[in-house]
């Protein structure tokens, strides 16, 4: 705030929080009624649809929480990658869907949008554990897996190399991010994940977490939770 000769007012950087505030507001407001719609109905199952990558995390710091506030609630969670998410969504085959990296699509609002950093994971012993960043060419220079082109971070990597001029030549591509830090752990090379999907294993000093450098992978990573355009108020944009 900034006082002048007429007042107190809001700067510019205050009208930001408190829009920011608001939607968030309207948002709580939304999701609590679609919820009460459940209760009312006599307990029906919310059917979320989420990456491999957020499914712990899910559990600790979303279902927990909500489940015990909303005993009356049961959930089906399943596992698939970005662009089945937003199928699932779309066809009304999920409820609402948590994903990495989404296409912006029409038929889809995103109710809650977060950043978060894309890292490459390295063996403990590697060269590149040495250095707190890289760059996106030396990730490419040393063997790495990735996940395939159904999931989010796949576009994300590629679409980065691409603008570097560089290719994409994984020797192991796969669905599966527990495979993807199996690989790293078994020392066979690096790989492409959010920090949240390494985190607890570089704790364990299985692997060694490098955050990738702005130019590398770029800053519109998100996170999305999304409903179909019909059912959701408020979008954060």
């Amino acid at each position: 705030m900034e006082r002048s000769a007429q007042g107190i007012a809001l700067t510019d950087a205050g009208h930001l929080v408190r829009e920011h505030a608001l939607v968030r507001q309207d948002e709580e407001t939304f999701l609590l009624d679609q919820l009460g719609k459940f209760r009312d109905t006599g307990g029906q199952v919310v059917r979320i649809a989420v990456g491999e990558g957020f499914a712990a995390d899910l559990m600790q710091n979303g279902l927990g929480p909500l489940g015990s506030k909303h005993p009356h609630l049961r959930f089906r969670i399943d596992i698939a990658g970005t662009e089945e998410i937003q199928r699932r969504v779309i066809e009304g085959d999920a409820d609402l869907g948590i994903a990495y990296n989404p296409v912006p699509m029409e038929a889809t609002r995103s109710v809650a949008l977060a950043r978060q950093p894309l890292c490459g994971v390295v063996p403990v012993g590697s060269p590149l554990a040495e250095h707190r960043s890289v760059r996106l060419a030396e990730m490419l220079d040393h063997p790495f897996a990735i996940l395939d082109v159904r999931h989010g971070i796949r576009a994300l990597v590629a679409r980065a190399a691409g603008d570097l001029g560089l290719a994409l030549r994984p020797q192991v591509e796969t669905s599966s991010i527990a495979a993807l830090i199996r690989y790293v752990g078994a020392g066979m090379g690096g790989s492409f994940l959010p920090r949240f999907s390494v985190s607890i294993q570089a704790e364990r000093a299985k692997s060694q977490s490098l955050t990738s450098t702005r130019k590398a992978c770029g800053t519109s990573v998100r996170i999305s939770w999304c409903g179909r355009a019909g059912a959701c108020r408020s979008p954060l944009r």
